[in-house]
This record gives C-alpha cells, structure tokens and sequence, in this order.
C-alpha cells in the first residue's frame, strides 16, 4: 500500500504503518492524564456543585448591586455556557474511548494476521 498527498513525499505501508504505531503510542500516554483531567472536569457539574455555584453567582450580583433582573439573565447565561462546556467535554471524552477501542481492535488484527 502506497499513500501519496499531493505535494508530499510517498509513504510505504511499513513507514505508514511506524507513523501509526508512534501516534497510537503517544496517545497511550496521554490517555491516563487526560481521562483525570476529564473526570475532575466532569466532576465540577455534579447537580449539587453547579447548583451552588449558579446560585453564588446570582447572589454575589445582587449584592453587587445589579438589579435582579439583569442578575437573573446573567445567571442564565453563566448556566448556559457551563452546560454547553459538559457537552464538549462529554464530546472529546466518547472520542477518547473510541480512540482506544479503535486501537485494541486494530491490535487484536494484527495479531490475528500474526497467527496466521
């Protein structure tokens, strides 16, 4: 197998095939890191956490002197984009497990064709 782009050198099946291994490589290392990063994320909108932290939000502008009503709209968007951050979290972390089930899957391939 031969893989050409345009304006690049040709890649061989076996310099291609080293690329992917150095990518799945480095991508078993930051796994872990990430995966906490991720959870401790996650764990920050727990319902009772996110609760209180709209709340404070809200009652530290009221007692700013904003009026209630601009403080409530305010809250809503401060709601708002912290439920839009748990969907890109959420997002990149069905990415990461489809990245690692991806590379067991292509392991268990190659050892198949090992075997054979």
């Amino acid at each position: 197998m031969h893989v050409n782009i345009e304006g690049t050198k040709e890649i061989k099946g076996e310099e291609l095939r080293d690329i992917l291994n150095a990518v799945a490589d480095f991508l078993k290392e930051i796994r872990e890191p990430l995966q906490a990063l991720i959870e401790t994320l996650l764990s920050s909108f727990r319902g009772d956490r996110l609760g209180e932290e709209v709340a404070n939000f809200y009652r530290k502008l009221v007692e700013s002197g904003v009026p209630k009503e601009l403080a409530s709209r305010m809250t809503e968007r401060f709601l708002e984009q912290r439920m839009s951050v748990i969907g890109i979290v959420d997002k990149f972390s069905k990415w990461i497990r489809r990245e690692e089930v991806g590379r067991e899957e292509l392991g268990r391939e190659e050892g198949d064709k090992g075997r054979e």
